[in-house]
């Protein structure tokens, strides 16, 4: 005896499926991340860095942040 055969399966979609929006974590003011976002504490010529949301390059020498 084979029941399923005739069988169907209902389905219910109650509310829309989506990811929500990310929210941003606060960091601590002024501290100094690399580009992986790891936090540095001496900068060296030359390099990217990310200080208050934004993006720089070092022009100077190294320096301790």
């Amino acid at each position: 005896m084979d029941n399923a055969a005739g069988a169907t399966a209902p389905l219910f979609i109650a509310l829309p499926t989506a990811v929500e929006a990310a929210k941003a974590q606060n960091t601590k003011a002024g501290a100094t991340y690399d580009l992986t976002g790891r936090r540095v504490q001496q900068i060296a010529k030359g390099q990217v860095y990310v200080r208050d949301g934004k993006k720089f390059v070092q022009q100077q020498n190294s320096s301790y942040v």
